[in-house]
């Protein structure tokens, strides 16, 4: 990199995500230019706060004896078939979790709109943290951050999970970032298009409920 230049995309050279040539190059521009060295180091700091970001902010929740039913659950294992064949090579699989992370790390630097906690439903989740973010990333974007959510069984995969009057549907597969920190990004307010959101545990013919949160209505 020439002094003139600067790292195109510092979110990623923080998060350790560019290509190795990518990252040294970073690393010898970085040492002689003071501007882009405070610009990696304020996402640096940003990104370190990720497993941790977003502190609950309600008290504990409890859930009213609400039965999230089981007639979508041949849906929800072709929907969780038909996400990995999307996410089967590799290459796109990796440039989707660079994306994310960008997406997380630029929405929580802008600061969110909307903030909400998920409430864990299963002791398997007891000291799993899940937060539903909104805010604006290239766009108004809704983004799901879990942080020490195990890894899954053999053949199963975390999802997304809305429901909007009365009837539920299984949303994107979680992906997980190299530092533990599982997310989810959708674009849009999920807030307008749905009364519920959760996190599914899927696959083998059977699903669990970890997560869920109701949803306060947003304007369209």
């Amino acid at each position: 990199m020439s002094e003139l230049e600067h790292i195109a995309e510092p979110e990623a050279y923080a998060l350790g995500a560019l290509e190795p040539d990518d990252m040294a190059a970073g690393a010898r521009h970085s040492a002689e230019c003071q501007a882009c060295t405070d610009e990696v180091e304020r996402y640096a700091r940003v990104a370190a706060l990720l497993p941790y970001a977003l502190e609950e902010s309600a008290a504990t929740y409890r859930r009213r004896g609400r039965f999230w039913g089981w007639g979508l659950l041949a849906a929800a294992s072709l929907a969780a078939i038909l996400w990995g064949g999307q996410t089967a090579l590799r290459g796109n699989h990796e440039r989707a979790i660079s994306a994310a992370e960008r997406t997380v790390v630029q929405m929580i630097a802008a600061r969110p709109e909307r903030e909400v906690s998920l409430h864990p439903m299963s002791p398997t989740v007891a000291n799993a943290r899940a937060t539903l973010m909104v805010g604006r990333a290239d766009g108004m974007k809704t983004a799901v951050v879990v942080s020490a959510l195990p890894p899954p069984p053999p053949h199963m995969t975390y999802h997304l999970w809305y429901q909007s009057n009365g009837s539920e549907q299984a949303g994107p597969q979680l992906m997980r970032l190299p530092n533990g920190t599982s997310v989810c990004v959708v674009a849009g307010d999920v807030r307008t298009r749905y009364e519920r959101v959760g996190i599914v545990l899927m696959g083998e013919g059977r699903h669990e409920m970890l997560f869920d949160a109701p949803l306060s209505k947003a304007s369209s």
